[in-house]
């Protein structure tokens, strides 16, 4: 079971792992920093505490499918129901963001979600999504449909470590929720022919995805 986790707090720095990728260091009032020391690769929190099981429902979703999961943000922005078979793992939640959540379909197909008070994308830190994974290759912007909004994505392809292996691609989003919060959802997405089938079941995880109103 995997136990990488979205985010770790060192040293006062908020360092965010994008999947396999390392990515800007942004101090807690979202301004960015480029101190090296201060960002992590999430390998280096691989061994971090977890808490599990995931399925810490806090809320009822007739909406999700028979024998489905819920698991309901401790912060109340998000909830998303997932099926029990997935891998599941939660992360403790750091001073500036709620518990990681962290679905594995299969090795290189998983989704991490959690929730921040605060926006990365401050004017402070003037940062884009793009500009929050930065190892991430040929990464461009775009627009998709998450929980019923036009969110800006990222998209682009984590660094492989063997040239045998297949592309993944990555994205990252952050969807505005209630009392000025915000969800952030990291997925990965290997293209084998053979995970077809897991990467329909994570687009089928996503669509339940609800984000608190506005």
């Amino acid at each position: 079971m995997s136990r990488r986790l979205a985010a770790a707090l060192i040293g006062g720095v908020a360092a965010i792992g994008a999947l396999s990728g390392l990515l800007v260091a942004c101090d807690n009032d979202g301004t960015s920093s480029t101190d090296g020391a201060s960002a992590v690769p999430s390998s280096a929190i691989d061994s971090a505490e977890t808490m599990e099981p995931a399925n810490e429902a806090e809320e009822d979703r007739t909406d999700c499918p028979d024998d489905w999961e819920v698991y309901a943000d401790s912060d109340g922005r998000f909830s998303i129901c997932y099926p029990p078979a997935v891998d599941s793992v939660v992360s403790p939640p750091d001073a500036d963001q709620s518990p990681a959540l962290e679905l594995t379909v299969e090795p290189g197909v998983s989704l991490t979600i959690y929730s921040r008070p605060v926006s990365y994308f401050t004017e402070e830190s003037g940062l884009t999504p793009c500009e929050v994974a930065p190892a991430w290759e040929d990464a461009e912007e775009t627009e998709v449909e998450l929980a019923g909004m036009l969110v800006p994505v990222c998209r682009g392809f984590e660094t492989l470590l063997s040239e045998d292996s297949p592309p993944i691609v990555a994205t990252f989003a952050e969807l505005p929720a209630e009392e000025s919060g915000y969800v952030n959802v990291f997925t990965a997405e290997s293209q084998s022919p053979d995970s077809e089938s897991s990467r329909a079941l994570l687009t089928e995880i996503l669509d339940t995805l609800s984000v608190a109103p506005v």
